[in-house]
């Protein structure tokens, strides 16, 4: 993709929508199609940079690690737990099933 002029095929951008679960009208799968399009020929006009007298980024910022002490403290009891559970069979939390038929995409 050469920044914009190659579009991703339609039934690509149906199946990334797809893999990240995304029920998609045939109007906001077009929206996302041209935008992952641009998305991808953003990246591939950075492939074309000569980086290899840069060195790594490790962050942004100039920033260090807080470690606090792992220190014990008291937790929250199983009432409180369920009382704030938006549902709840005990003792066991209820939560939406989040993987598929087959267990993955």
């Amino acid at each position: 993709m050469d920044g914009g002029s190659d579009q991703l095929p339609i039934s690509t951008a149906r199946r990334v929508a797809h893999l990240a679960r995304l029920a998609l009208t045939e109007e906001q799968l077009e929206r996302h199609r041209i935008a992952l399009s641009a998305i991808l020929g953003h990246v591939e006009t950075l492939r074309e940079l000569d980086l290899r007298e840069t060195a790594p980024l490790e962050h942004p910022l100039e920033a260090t690690s807080r470690m606090d002490p792992d220190t014990p403290r008291p937790g929250l009891s199983a009432e409180t737990y369920f009382r704030l559970a938006p549902a709840s069979d005990p003792p066991y939390l209820v939560v939406p099933k989040v993987l598929g038929e087959t267990g993955g995409a």
